[in-house]
């Protein structure tokens, strides 16, 4: 059991002020702040910060910033982020203090995926989201908890106060796109109404539709490897003459501060936005070749239920949906639609979902489709069963809107 060496309840304090209070005292430990349901965790070494996390998501934020660094290290391919994912995710709820989201970085550097100069960059982007989150709390009431656990070992350590400063710099620049903006996890979309249509041309519309699929700012920064600040100042102009809106971060995101200039006001040094004309605002928007078709996904599912949902869930977000009901008939059908992604079920009649994944894969044009196993299970035999029929990854069910749109962006992008 961890020691704890600081207890507080009903402290009411600034976020700068509690990280200055154990920078100044030089604390060796790990800070630990609820907001929302969200636990932070800001790890520090002689007050120097050395990594921060929170409970929401944390593999979705590290496989964001492998993949922008994807771009420099072709190593850290899609297959790579998936084996990290199903080999330290599974254990993160177990470990309350050395989260696994840092244990996966330490495996990296290991096994010589990262070198040492390049985890210390991916430690300090993972750190910097995490702490402009935890900056806009607007105030810490609930008990906060500093306790004797260390990470080991420390890939690198950073002065906090140039590092807030920086995000709070960041945290300015947001303000300026309220009250359209407040989140960096809003989601935005192509408004395909007729007078979005008269302003922008078919080839603009559809270079749109094509980029804009319920993805997050934050996601499309990882497809673009932009900034996820300046890829929504891009789109901002935009969002403000209603060619593009934007939806509200989807679940667990939604319980995250919100961006406000109550929280930081826009001050004299704070870039105000030109105002930019359509066509303008249009030709700023990044291409990107991973993003240039619409993805095709076949569902094959013996309920009529969940290929609606399914249908419903996906359909709204641009993609092509396939839904298989017969799964004798599906190899066939899978055959003819050739699709980019995959989802089976696991219990269905006659053939299974095992059985289908282990022909499909047997098949040379589905060899490296990713394929994803629907399953009402979460043992660990039958995620192990479905990895040595082929299985890509799995995802189990009840799930969200929200959790098959993860599926999608992890494995179409």
């Amino acid at each position: 059991m961890t020691q704890q060496f600081t207890t507080g309840r009903d402290v009411y304090l600034p976020p700068t002020e509690l990280l200055e209070q154990l920078s100044s005292s030089q604390a060796n430990g790990c800070l630990q702040v609820s907001y929302n349901s969200i636990s932070y965790l800001i790890y520090l070494a002689r007050g120097r910060l050395t990594y921060a996390t929170n409970s929401l998501e944390p593999f979705e934020r590290i496989e964001r910033h492998l993949r922008r660094l994807n771009y420099e290290i072709p190593v850290l391919n899609r297959e790579l982020r998936t084996q990290i994912r199903l080999q330290f995710e599974s254990n993160w709820h177990n470990d309350n203090i050395i989260k696994s989201d840092y244990q996966a970085i330490c495996w990296l550097v290991a096994q010589n995926y990262l070198k040492l100069a390049e985890a210390e960059i991916l430690v300090e982007r993972l750190t910097r989201e995490v702490l402009e989150s935890y900056l806009l709390i607007p105030k810490i009431e609930s008990e906060i908890v500093v306790s004797k656990s260390n990470l080991s070992p420390i890939i690198c350590s950073f002065d906090w106060q140039p590092l807030l400063k920086n995000c709070q710099q960041k945290l300015q620049a947001w303000t300026a796109l309220n009250p359209h903006i407040w989140s960096s996890f809003q989601r935005p979309y192509f408004f395909a109404q007729s007078h979005a249509q008269r302003r922008i041309s078919s080839e603009q519309q559809e270079k749109l539709g094509r980029v804009l699929k319920g993805f997050s700012f934050c996601q499309l920064s990882a497809l673009f490897n932009q900034d996820e600040l300046q890829l929504a100042q891009k789109l901002y102009p935009l969002i403000v003459k209603g060619v593009i809106f934007l939806r509200k971060p989807y679940p667990p995101f939604d319980r995250l501060p919100k961006i406000s200039k109550l929280n930081y006001p826009i001050t004299a040094t704070t870039k105000q936005l030109p105002q930019t004309d359509t066509q303008s605002a249009l030709a700023k928007i990044p291409n990107s070749p991973t993003v240039e078709k619409t993805w095709k996904i076949a569902c094959v599912d013996d309920s009529p239920a969940v290929l609606r949902k399914i249908e419903r869930f996906l359909d709204n977000e641009a993609f092509s949906v396939s839904l298989i009901q017969d799964p004798v008939k599906a190899l066939v059908q899978i055959l003819k639609i050739k699709p980019d992604l995959i989802l089976l079920d696991i219990g269905m009649p006659n053939l299974d979902g095992y059985q289908l994944c282990s022909l499909l894969r047997n098949h040379v044009l589905f060899k490296l489709t990713p394929i994803v196993i629907v399953t009402g299970k979460e043992g660990f035999i039958d995620r192990a069963k479905a990895r040595l029929v082929g299985a890509t990854d799995y995802i189990t069910k009840p799930f969200t809107q929200s959790e098959l749109l993860k599926i999608a962006f992890r494995y179409l992008t």
